[in-house]
């Protein structure tokens, strides 16, 4: 459940993992585009954001396909990570955690203060 609300930005891309954690703010990857693809683009299932850039630039499979427009294009919109740009750095969405606690309470309250 917590999942939801952690993000990671991306630095030099060796504590982020390319399928399983959400550098692209399009959640985990490998429940967007499926356990094949990890074949399909040639990405190890454990690989580290890192491991998909060679010589400043993705070493991805299969950009032309239809089913990874999407993520080709925001692969192109972010920067390509770099060691000069720093470790990565994970966080907690707080706003949206806060918002979400505050209104299952109120509605709680609601709820029970209407049978009181």
């Amino acid at each position: 459940m917590a999942y939801q609300f952690i993000r990671v930005e991306v630095g030099n891309g060796n504590c982020a993992f390319f399928w399983h954690d959400d550098w692209l703010c399009m959640g985990k990857l490998i429940n967007i585009t499926g356990a094949t693809s990890t074949c399909y683009l040639g990405v190890p299932r454990n690989a580290k954001v890192s491991d998909a850039v060679s010589e400043g630039q993705w070493k991805i499979r299969g950009q032309r396909s239809r089913h990874y427009h999407e993520l080709h294009h925001r692969g192109q919109i972010d920067p390509v990570p770099n060691v000069s740009q720093g470790p990565d750095t994970t966080f907690v969405e707080y706003a949206y955690v806060l918002n979400t606690v505050c209104n299952s309470t109120c509605s709680y309250w609601s709820l029970y203060s209407s049978h009181i």
